[in-house]
């Protein structure tokens, strides 16, 4: 008696899964992932009663996907990721009351994401005369489009109950995320990136308690971030990277204390920084490049100590004088954040000076200070960044001389001090920096001729 067929790479090139599949009633595992498997999914599969986890993913499988899947009433798990299945989603798996993981990412889907919810109506049976041979399945299916005068008052119940994943990022899906999206309670991840979803998230993602990950990047949501979605303790990953979000980031966002990523890129977000998002103490990834905001970077971001990448780019540093807003500058707490790998300020219109505190951005691999009006003197307190292999602070209104402790940055790779106020002589202790490929010394006011010692850099500017 077969019960798991497990031929994950196996490597059948180019070909189509067989009929024979159905006929195997004690079937409870079918597992084909990897084999470059072309053809349509057979219909046949819909006849393993028996059938709890199905996994076809990464293939070449096309067509669409039968409605017969919607047979299996047992099944837990169903993955069909990244292969060339079009058409849309069958309104039949609704009936997969059991079904705990749907993964669909990565096809040529269309349509709209149907229903997870029917709606059972009461009726009054005196009055369904003109219904003859009526079906709730059909009913249900069109009660969201048509009024009946006979029906009175029903209830709603979920479809997809256990569902606990469901993933159907990089398709061609439309429409909006339904308010229904609350009722799922069993969510854990949820993965609708790269489609075509549009209109506002709906207030009722917050009743998702269970919610780890809820992943929306790459679609045209509009409107604000709801406060709700403070609700979602469990939340470890935020992603509404390159959507249409507008109006200021839900202070509610810093009660997410399990999160670990927050991505909120290419939106059209205005307003400061909250400063509630120093509370998130296990944030490791937070980005909110190329939005609209503006004000203080908060000092409270300093209390991140988790932080490995923190990306600020286009974030217009303000700070209020009266009524007026003038340039800001980089707040010094920010140089405590010891995990801090990339350190990302580019067109943030802030001046003063880079903080000696920066000293203690011991992990930081990369440092980029780019179109802001910064003065003073450039630290040389950097040169203590041992993990350092690209250093970029072109660009500025920095004076003095070339900080010689540079010359101990012995990982640089590439090094951008050039358009500057810089003078002096060039340090022939960068000379010594074996892996340098570029060095940028564009600046009118240094003196004096290249070392001989920088002879082994491929690109001087």
């Amino acid at each position: 008696m077969v019960t798991h067929i497990w031929m994950v790479n196996y490597g059948f090139q180019d070909k189509s899964i067989p009929d024979y599949f159905g006929s195997l009633p004690s079937l409870q595992g079918l597992f084909l992932g990897g084999n470059n498997l072309i053809g349509t999914i057979p219909s046949s599969l819909g006849l393993i009663r028996s059938l709890k986890l199905l996994w076809l993913e990464n293939n070449k499988l096309s067509g669409t996907i039968p409605s017969h899947l919607g047979n299996l009433r047992g099944l837990l798990e169903l993955n069909l990721h990244e292969n060339e299945l079009s058409g849309t989603i069958p309104f039949h798996l609704r009936k997969l009351k059991k079904l705990r993981m749907l993964n669909l990412g990565r096809n040529n889907l269309s349509g709209s994401i149907p229903s997870l919810t029917e709606i059972l109506p009461v009726i009054n049976h005196e009055d369904c005369t003109s219904f003859p041979n009526f079906f709730p399945n059909v009913f249900n299916k069109i009660f969201h489009k048509i009024s009946f005068t006979n029906l009175t008052k029903g209830e709603t119940t979920v479809a997809l109950v256990h569902l606990q994943s469901l993933t159907l990022y990089e398709n061609v899906q439309s429409n909006t995320i339904a308010d229904e999206i609350g009722l799922l309670s069993s969510l854990i991840d949820l993965n609708i990136g790269d489609n075509e979803i549009s209109g506002e998230l709906p207030t009722t993602l917050g009743q998702l308690q269970n919610l780890n990950v809820l992943d929306l990047r790459g679609n045209a949501i509009t409107g604000k971030i709801p406060e709700t979605i403070g609700g979602l303790r469990q939340l470890k990953i935020l992603n509404l990277y390159n959507n249409f979000l507008e109006n200021t980031i839900a202070t509610e966002i810093g009660k997410l204390s399990s999160l670990n990523e927050l991505v909120l890129d290419d939106d059209r977000l205005t307003g400061p920084i909250p400063s509630e998002l120093g509370k998130l103490i296990r944030l490791k990834y937070l980005t909110f490049g190329n939005n609209r905001k503006s004000g203080k970077i908060p000092s409270e971001l300093g209390n991140l100590a988790l932080i490995d990448n923190l990306d600020l780019r286009g974030y217009s540093v303000t700070t209020q004088i009266g009524k007026q807003k003038v340039p800001g500058s980089m707040p010094k707490e920010l140089g405590i954040l010891s995990n801090w790998k990339y350190v990302v300020f580019e067109g943030n219109g802030m001046q003063g000076s880079i903080p000696i505190e920066f000293r203690g951005l011991s992990s930081s691999e990369a440092m980029w200070f780019k179109n802001h009006e910064l003065s003073g003197a450039i630290p040389n307190q950097l040169g203590e960044l041992n993990s350092m292999s690209n250093l970029s602070v072109g660009t500025h209104n920095f004076d003095r001389l070339i900080p010689k402790p540079f010359g101990k940055l012995d990982g640089l790779k590439q090094l951008d001090i050039g358009d500057n106020g810089l003078s002096g002589e060039i340090p022939t202790n960068l000379g010594k920096l074996s892996g340098l490929a570029y060095i940028n010394l564009g600046n009118p006011n240094i003196t004096g001729s290249i070392p001989s010692e920088m002879g082994n850099i491929s690109s001087i500017e």
